[in-house]
């Protein structure tokens, strides 16, 4: 019982909610959508796939420590009872693990490059690594670049699957024209669907952490520009996805005689219209809270929504 006590912290240092919103995002990409949209053999197989995942999931969780551990102090005064350095991991100890997780999850791509042959993709993992690094001890400090770089790196999660399964190809499926529509009119709307979603959710959290972030002289938008500005941005990039997606509904080929619009209108445009007005009367952190979850929940049903529109996909 001790272990487990003296263990658990390492795992929900990882933010395990989140991971877990990783494991589905891919496999409802890869099995819902991917696997319904090409013929032939994946370029992952089942093995293949769950080491991509596994590979994600540690740099994700490499990135959540390392951003608690630059934000143990403002940690203590925004979220105290989700605060684990240094009250049960140790700064060394943290630092161990993190190296852990980033050489572990090298040495797992690298293994994925050479048995897919996509060995000259091999710089998307540092990248990654690299920019949630910088994003946590510099960029988050600073107005918007954090922000953009951590949902840079979410919609990233959402596309990989389909670069990964689609560059490189010479097999004529790949090169059907019909395909490349459902890429272009499915695959890049979805990753600019998640940055936009997700910039939207890191402002609304830098509301939420406005205390904090205050007593310990971060620079964020709203400490910057103050609340007021930072809400009409929110409403900016809310009506900027509600827009986006009733184009995208209603005038692209991908959705001509889509059945399941309404499914869209009603869990993914109707939260939005719900974000604008709660944005509008949210003052305190709890309203803020409640603004992040919604988007959160928006996303889950964004991804459950792409498998209904892609070709024989379950409808509603």
């Amino acid at each position: 019982m001790g272990f487990l006590t003296n263990i658990w912290p390492f795992f929900l240092i990882l933010r395990p909610k989140n991971l877990a919103l990783i494991v589905f995002t891919m496999t409802v990409l890869q099995y819902g959508v991917i696997h319904r949209i090409t013929t032939g053999s994946p370029v992952l197989d089942l093995q293949g796939f769950i080491l991509f995942v596994l590979t994600t999931l540690l740099i994700a969780g490499s990135g959540n420590l390392v951003n608690d551990i630059f934000d143990r102090d403002t940690d203590k005064i925004n979220k105290p009872e989700k605060t684990y350095i240094p009250r049960f991991i140790s700064l060394k100890q943290a630092w161990i693990y993190y190296l852990f997780l980033v050489f572990t999850g090298f040495g797992l791509a690298l293994y994925i490059a050479f048995s897919t042959g996509h060995l000259a993709d091999m710089w998307i993992y540092p990248v990654a690594v690299s920019g949630l690094y910088f994003y946590a001890k510099q960029f988050k400090s600073s107005i918007l670049v954090g922000n953009v770089l951590v949902s840079a790196f979410i919609s990233l999660v959402w596309g990989i699957l389909f670069y990964v399964e689609f560059s490189g190809r010479n097999d004529s499926v790949y090169q059907d024209p019909q395909h490349i529509t459902i890429l272009q009119t499915l695959g890049l709307p979805y990753m600019l669907f998640a940055f936009l979603i997700n910039l939207t959710r890191e402002i609304v959290k830098d509301l939420e952490d406005l205390e904090g972030d205050k007593k310990n002289g971060v620079q964020t938008y709203p400490i910057k520009f103050g609340v007021k500005k930072t809400k009409n941005l929110l409403n900016l990039l809310t009506l900027c996805l509600v827009g986006s997606i009733g184009y995208w509904l209603f005038f692209t080929k991908m959705t001509e005689g889509f059945e399941n619009r309404f499914f869209y209108l009603i869990f993914i445009v109707l939260p939005l219209i719900l974000v604008l007005t709660k944005t509008r009367t949210a003052t305190l952190k709890k309203d803020y809270h409640f603004l992040s979850s919604v988007l959160k929940l928006i996303m889950v049903f964004a991804l459950i929504g792409m498998i209904f529109i892609t070709k024989n996909g379950i409808l509603l």
